[in-house]
């Protein structure tokens, strides 16, 4: 039998090391995991900044196709019309309607995110995005109809007065044209300009905010100098 010294349990040494040993790797673990979620909290953020820069990115450029497309939507039902090309339509004097703009960037800010809860559903999306840009319309055409007396729009015509408001600034065959012409909006235009912006995020970025700048400074000064082109 081993003699041990009074006092001392076998291997009593090597418990004490071997306890301060996984107390010291217990608390470096402890700080590496620290470090770890300090690190994660840092890229959450990050990747959160850079989400919500890809959001309003994809609200801009949906602002300026939005609003050329309004524009040559409204000028190519003139031509079949009346066959007449109207390039003064809008009365900015550039191929642009905002409220057509403004749509189309609250369309891909509230139903177009890749977390929002209708998206998943086109039927579902397409309602409520016909919800949403009729309650624009009328929303901006009565503003301009009763708060300041001009009409700048009217459905009161052959062709668009089916289920038509009283006002003429509401029709079913709009709402139901602005409901297709979001749903493409919503899924290709936005795959398209997703890929577009992965590849060049910069040069993305800067076309889609200058091009928003450069419209948004014609509106104004449109609007001071002439009074045309106010929500249209």
């Amino acid at each position: 039998m081993t003699e041990h010294e009074p006092g001392v349990r076998p291997n009593d040494s090597y418990v004490r090391d071997g306890d301060a040993a996984r107390k010291t790797t217990d608390r470096t673990a402890q700080g590496g995991g620290k470090v770890h979620a300090a690190r994660n909290v840092g890229r959450t953020k990050q990747s959160r900044d850079e989400s919500m820069r890809e959001r309003l990115a994809l609200a801009a450029a949906a602002f300026v196709v939005g609003g050329v497309v309004g524009w040559l939507y409204e000028v190519g039902i003139g031509v079949l019309e009346r066959g007449f090309f109207d390039w003064e339509h809008g009365g900015l004097g550039i191929p642009f309607l905002q409220i057509y703009g403004i749509g189309s960037a609250l369309v891909m800010l509230l139903l177009g995110r890749a977390d929002s809860p209708v998206r998943a559903h086109p039927p579902l999306c397409f309602a409520a995005i016909c919800l949403l840009t009729a309650t624009l319309e009328y929303a901006s055409g009565a503003a301009m109809l009763y708060g300041l007396g001009v009409q700048t729009w009217d459905y009161r015509v052959p062709g668009w007065d089916f289920m038509c408001t009283p006002d003429g600034l509401l029709s079913l065959r709009g709402i139901l044209s602005f409901g297709v012409l979001g749903i493409v909006l919503v899924y290709p235009i936005k795959s398209l300009a997703r890929k577009l912006r992965a590849r060049m995020p910069r040069t993305f970025d800067t076309t889609v905010w200058s091009l928003t700048a450069f419209i948004m400074a014609v509106a104004v000064v449109t609007y001071a100098v002439s009074g045309t082109g106010a929500l249209k």
